[in-house]
């Protein structure tokens, strides 16, 4: 379930974005424990009673996504690229400008050159789309 949820470096990214929608899961502070993934229902209080424990807010991936759609108008889309040869997972970001049309960025997390994607990287793909989101933003 763990893939579910953006990684320890992303949320603290996010975190400094003004992400802060309740959360399933949280990141712990405490000691050893630092970035280990806590799941349980969790909000900005919740990390305040716990702050002794709870460092940051560990949303889904899914969530993210919404998120940037719904604060900075971004879209983003995973898709396979079947006119590439070989095949391979492509990202495209979109974002309305003033004038109604959209600004599109697109790029292919593994293309390295090696060969075909194997389907079980598509959440890789989303972890690096949410990295370049967050980086979209923090160079606005």
């Amino acid at each position: 379930m763990k893939e579910h949820f953006v990684n320890y470096n992303q949320a603290l990214a996010l975190k400094e974005l003004g992400f802060d929608e309740p959360c399933f899961g949280a990141y712990r502070s405490h000691s050893h424990f630092i970035g280990h993934l806590d799941i349980q229902y969790c909000t900005t209080n919740n990390l305040k009673q716990y702050e002794w424990l709870l460092h940051t807010l560990a949303p889904l991936k899914s969530q993210v996504f919404k998120w940037f759609r719904d604060e900075h108008n971004l879209y983003a889309e995973i898709n396979l690229d079947s006119y590439k040869e070989p095949y391979s997972l492509k990202v495209t970001i979109k974002k309305m400008d003033a004038t109604n049309t959209y600004v599109e960025k697109e790029f292919y997390p593994y293309d390295n050159g090696i060969g075909a994607i194997d389907n079980d990287k598509y959440e890789e793909a989303e972890s690096a789309c949410i990295d370049k989101l967050i980086e979209i933003i923090k160079n606005k």
